[in-house]
Parts: structure tokens; sequence; C-alpha cells
């Protein structure tokens, strides 16, 4: 079932919370059914080399930059970047990220893997420009929409796991667990 407007302002799943936002902006804060969360200054930019998520340094692999003001995402571009909003997820809800109609309608795709139960920290977003024309992105204004849903709590949630991104509090690369690398004989096992 999907949470409510009222069900996600009572289980103060996120910081800061707002009921309704100012007009003349692009959407953000609480919706019927969700939440409208913002995209603050912090960012990411991919410049050079294969994006690999076992590399051991990515950030040798471009830049972070502090945007505060309407910038340009090229044709093609990709970006990490920071909502303004930190969850707190309860053990029984899910967040999942849908785009928002403002941005789809300009080509802006708002990529974000699910909010697990038990998540904590700061989201990372991924932007995507997957046009042939340049795009102005607005630092503070709503860039996509969560929707909550419960659902039964897991054995193990995303804290007890101490998921790699628990407590993130910037914009965070790809990160992988180091394990002994495997071969091709441990994928053939029953």
């Amino acid at each position: 079932m999907i949470l409510a407007d009222y069900e996600i302002q009572e289980k103060n799943i996120l910081s800061p919370f707002v009921e309704q936002c100012p007009s003349g902006v692009v959407s953000y804060g609480l919706t019927s059914s969700g939440y409208d969360i913002r995209l603050d200054k912090f960012f990411f930019r991919y410049t050079n080399g294969i994006i690999d998520p076992h590399e051991e340094d990515l950030e040798k692999m471009g830049e972070r930059f502090e945007c505060d003001k309407p910038f340009v995402m090229e044709p093609g571009e990709c970006l990490l970047a920071l909502a303004v909003e930190s969850f707190t997820m309860p053990s029984n809800v899910m967040g999942i990220c849908l785009g928002k109609s403002t941005w789809a309608r300009c080509f802006v795709d708002c990529l974000m893997t699910p909010i697990e139960p038990g998540f904590v920290g700061d989201v990372t977003l991924e932007l995507v420009n997957p046009s042939k024309r340049p795009i102005r992105l607005y630092p503070f204004e709503g860039v996509c929409q969560i929707v909550f849903m419960y659902t039964s709590p897991p054995r193990i949630d995303y804290a007890q796991k101490q998921g790699i991104y628990q407590n993130q509090r910037k914009v965070t690369l790809p990160k992988v667990r180091k394990t002994p690398q495997l071969k091709r004989e441990d994928f053939t096992k029953v």
C-alpha cells in the first residue's frame, strides 16, 4: 500500500519537511501520495576514464562541484547530485523514485535506487540528459518524487545489514564491498 500525505508526515521519514512550496519554482514538498524532493547544490561529474564500481578511486575520474544557481546540463551528460532532504526510513517502509512531470517533459531522467527499509542518510541522485539539447537545472527546486510504500518488515533491514551507503552525508560514488575475486565456476555451483 502506498502511504498517503498524512502518513508520510506522521512517520517523520525525511527532513527538512515542507508541506507546501512557494509558487514560481519547480514544485517540491508533500504531495497527496508522495514527496517531491529538491536538488541540492552539490554535484559530481565524471570527466574521464571508464566508470567502474570496482575502481579504487573513482574521485580521480571526475570532479566535485558546488553550484547554488541555475546551470546547464549538456546533451548526453550524466551527473550525480545530492538531494536537500535526508531520510530515516522505518523498517516497514520503502521509497521508490519517480520522475517529476515538469522535468520529464524537459527530457531529464532522474534515476535513483530504492530507499530501503532501515536506510538513514542523504540520497544520491543520478541525473541524465538523454536529449540533444542543453537543459537548465535549478538547485533548491523540485527534481523527482519519492513514493513510499508499506512493506512487511524484513528479517534484516538496511541498517542491520550495515549497508554500504548507510549514513552517507554527501554525493556518494559507487562502492563495492571488497570480497575475494570470484571465478566463473563460483557462478555455476548449485
